[in-house]
């Protein structure tokens, strides 16, 4: 605007002028830096910037949350920020007194640690050389899927879940995983040991009955060891469990004739199994003896001849005899008896199975007779005669065996013998 003022006489004044900018056009502003949406520090640095064709830009006012709105400049930083949601506001003012549109930033700060835990784990004494793992952690309720693992102490990687492994050495072992979230919070580490144990019990009896054996409760003994230690100890007979057996003894029960099975089975805190058996028979039934022949009841022989035999299916260790009252030797058939004496003998014989069992001894009695009867004329004609009848009065006797046949004869003319009365 030019104003001249002229007066009366006409006079004129100096020229004044004055100048001015309509603006009715508001600033802009514009966030150049912000935090990330969800950050893992209680700082927080924001940059802004604005610009005003018209009047140009005079002020900028911030406001943080519930904070009241002041003056501020670009950059600007907070610090000890509480941990939560937070908003942030900055417009600008030009000459005109026109303000911006706010620009605005919301960004979350979360400095807690990830939850995790595990969900799966091997057995704490394995007995394979694999082993399987699986976690889950979450952040204020959000489920987290960024793992690092370690295995036996080795670096942390990235891993996912579930994680297997493989090809794992005889020992113990760890693993150990870490859950880290969107703000870069990184969980303690969580911590699982385990062994594997892939070597089975040595198992070894000790003591077993004898392979054929008479008797019905034997006693077995064994030994069982493993380096990591026993979980349990089972014995069977015939197949059949008797029970935990962990006293590395035990006396069965009466068991009938025939074949047995014996087993021991240890298992150790892996899994591992190892047995061990033994076979055997129970032959309770003494062998039976037969005296197939032997001397005539009643001889003049001074040599006896036996034959004997048993049937017995397991076999015999061997027959004993004895004669009369003497004492039982070993012995085998044909059996032959020499230099006997006079009188009434009596014949034993018995038999020893292969599992011990003794017969009932079998006899066989007869009578040796050395002695002659004894035969005395009482009466006979006279030496010389002329004839006719002639009787002859005799006794016998014998006290041994008795009498068998009585004979009588003469001599001439036919010198015939025949049976006659005693």
């Amino acid at each position: 605007v030019r104003v001249l003022v002229r007066d009366k006489a006409g006079n004129l004044s100096d020229e004044l002028f004055y100048g001015w900018v309509f603006d009715k056009t508001a600033p802009t502003v514009v966030l150049n830096t912000k935090p990330a949406d969800i950050s893992g520090s209680t700082a927080a640095s924001l940059a802004f910037s604005g610009n005003d064709s018209g009047s140009g830009i005079t002020s900028y006012s911030c406001k943080l949350d519930a904070a009241p709105v002041s003056a501020c400049t670009s950059p600007l930083a907070f610090s000890s920020l509480a941990e939560g949601l937070h908003h942030f506001e900055v417009f600008a003012t030009d000459r005109a007194g026109n303000t911006s549109a706010v620009a605005a930033a919301d960004w979350k700060v979360d400095i807690t640690s990830p939850d995790i835990r595990f969900t799966q784990t091997p057995q704490a004494i394995s007995n394979v050389a694999t082993a399987a793992f699986a976690y889950t952690a979450t952040d204020d309720g959000v489920v987290i899927t960024n793992f690092q693992c370690s295995v036996d102490n080795a670096a942390f990687g990235a891993c996912t879940s579930p994680k297997s492994l493989a090809g794992l050495s005889e020992g113990a072992h760890t693993f150990q995983v870490r859950a880290f979230d969107t703000a870069g919070n990184l969980s303690s580490p969580i911590k699982y040991s385990w062994t594997i144990d892939t070597i089975a019990p040595a198992v070894k009896l000790t003591s077993t009955p004898e392979l054929l054996s008479n008797d019905a409760a034997p006693l077995f003994q064994w030994t069982a060891t493993d380096a990591g230690g026993l979980k349990d100890v089972e014995c069977f007979v015939d197949s059949a469990s008797v029970g935990s057996c962990l006293s590395s003894a035990l006396t069965l029960p009466a068991l009938a004739d025939g074949a047995h099975t014996f087993e021991v089975r240890a298992t150790d805190a892996g899994g591992n199994k190892t047995s061990a058996k033994y076979a055997w028979t129970v032959d309770l039934i003494a062998p039976v003896v037969t005296i197939a022949s032997g001397p005539d009841k009643i001889t003049s022989a001074v040599v006896a001849n036996f034959v004997f035999s048993s049937t017995e299916p397991n076999g015999l260790t061997g027959f004993e005899c004895k004669l009369d009252l003497g004492n039982y030797e070993a012995c085998v058939s044909p059996k032959q008896l020499q230099k006997l004496i006079e009188g009434t003998h009596i014949y034993y014989v018995r038999a020893t199975d292969k599992a011990g069992n003794v017969s009932v001894p079998v006899t066989y009695s007869w009578t040796v007779d050395l002695a002659p009867p004894l035969i005395r004329i009482i009466s006979s004609p006279a030496t010389l005669t002329q004839g006719g009848v002639a009787e002859i009065k005799y006794e016998v006797a014998d006290v041994s065996s008795g009498l068998a046949t009585v004979q009588c004869g003469l001599t001439a003319p036919s010198n015939t013998i025949a049976d006659c009365a005693a």
